[in-house]
């Protein structure tokens, strides 16, 4: 072979060999760039979740608080911040889903919440900004536990570092018609501290059978239709006391106080002498029936 025709062949050579390098992926400096997971794609993660989120959602340790003191206003120092959340995913739209926010029990907000991969596989990240610190951010988090199911609203600072996490728990018997965030409190006071059968008697000594249903309804008390329990203790005046409101929303609305004693609730009468709100005679004594 000429020296001419050995350099042509050396020259192919190296051309194929290139051309084979070429073909073969760079499996070290590939893209990280890869085939997006099925299961975290906005449709599939609300398919997955959509069920587990529906619902109007109170802070449980309100609830606990309540439980425990039954008191209203001794409760009162855990309705800071976001106190109750509603959820219905039919408002989702693409990846974003629109969530009505209670704030300190007084305050409507909503926030936004993404079908997108949080830091756990049951977390959806937030449009909410952390205002105290710099990119700081919040997640709602689904935690299942046997048939309890339990809403995290959690805090992160920017490194991701875990500062705050609070708890939900699913209100009973509300729906996620708008403004229901806004009754939460009120309903879940209702059920765990005054609904329930009970025998009555009135100032007079007339006697009857009293039941109270969570959603405010009396039944049974004569020329009594409905009850409201005061739950927040900020924005109105003289109001110091554990109170409800008889007949809430007619044009003789009943100012009381109330207080517990073992399985007996006493109804007094009350009026605002600013800036108190002073209790009056006893009007109603109602002992829980079991």
């Amino acid at each position: 072979m000429t020296l001419s025709a050995s350099l042509r062949a050396s020259a192919l050579l190296v051309l194929l060999t290139l051309g084979c390098q070429r073909s073969q992926p760079d499996t070290e400096n590939a893209s990280p760039q890869a085939v997006t997971d099925p299961a975290t794609t906005p449709a599939a993660m609300a398919q997955r979740l959509s069920p587990l989120l529906r619902g109007v959602w109170v802070r449980t340790d309100y609830v606990e608080a309540v439980q425990r003191t039954r008191s209203p206003l001794a409760a009162a120092g855990r309705l800071r911040g976001v106190v109750a959340l509603s959820i219905n995913p039919a408002r989702r739209r693409g990846d974003s889903l629109l969530v009505e926010a209670n704030l300190n029990n007084h305050e409507a907000d909503q926030l936004t919440a993404y079908f997108r991969p949080g830091r756990t596989a049951m977390s959806l990240p937030t449009n909410r900004v952390d205002y105290e610190r710099s990119g700081g951010f919040y997640e709602l988090t689904v935690s299942v536990n046997g048939p309890d199911t339990t809403l995290l609203w959690q805090r992160y600072t920017k490194s991701e570092r875990p500062l705050e996490t609070l708890a939900f728990q699913r209100v009973r018997g509300l729906t996620t018609a708008p403004g229901a965030s806004g009754e939460a409190v009120q309903r879940v006071v209702n059920a765990q501290l005054l609904a329930g059968a009970y025998a009555a008697t009135d100032s007079t000594g007339r006697r009857s059978q009293v039941r109270l249903l969570p959603n405010g309804t009396v039944q049974g008390l004569p020329g009594i239709r409905s009850y409201r329990v005061a739950t927040d203790f900020v924005v109105t005046l003289a109001n110091d006391r554990d109170n409800m409101v008889l007949n809430a929303g007619t044009k003789r609305p009943q100012l009381c106080t109330y207080g517990f004693r073992g399985d007996t609730l006493r109804i007094y009468a009350a009026r605002i002498v600013e800036p108190e709100l002073r209790q009056g005679a006893l009007r109603y004594t109602l002992v829980r029936q079991h």
